[in-house]
């Protein structure tokens, strides 16, 4: 694993653990991981967020209201999302191959009929957009402890 200039992580073939670090940031990204071939997993990321890998889960908990988007994209595996408490986001999840499952309540914002592993909405109002994208898995979001700010 390497990590290269403005927050950035990247790793072939092995996993990515961030744990507890506080980032607070004002470009586009604050924080990039990408992997060719293992999880991601990023915890109390206090600002926004890119993590791809083609093959392990993401996990990502935010410790903060992000400010800008976010983008979550694995090929084989799941995608878990923890937000904070009152956190305001327009969602756009979608699963080709799995379920979409949420223990936070959206405003679902729906064209037409609903499509199985897709879901869009708002929750608290929305926000900054979470995009979150999996060929084959599940993708899951629970709410946090951390407080919003």
């Amino acid at each position: 694993m390497s990590r290269n200039a403005n927050s950035g992580w990247r790793s072939r073939g092995a996993d990515i653990e961030w744990v507890d670090q506080c980032w607070t940031c004002q470009r586009q990204s604050c924080v990039s991981a990408k992997n060719s071939g293992g999880a991601v997993h990023l915890g109390e990321i206090h600002g926004d967020v890119v993590a791809q890998t083609s093959s392990g889960s993401i996990i990502v908990g935010f410790g903060l209201q992000p400010q800008a988007d976010s983008q979550l994209e694995v090929s084989g595996g799941d995608i878990n999302v923890a937000l904070p408490r009152g956190v305001a986001i327009d969602l756009a999840a979608e699963s080709s191959g799995g379920k979409v499952i949420s223990a936070i309540p959206i405003t679902m914002t729906v064209s037409g009929v609903p499509k199985p592993g897709v879901l869009r909405g708002k929750i608290n109002g929305g926000g900054p957009r979470l995009n979150l994208r999996t060929s084959s898995g599940d993708i899951r979001l629970n709410e946090s402890a951390a407080p919003t700010q």
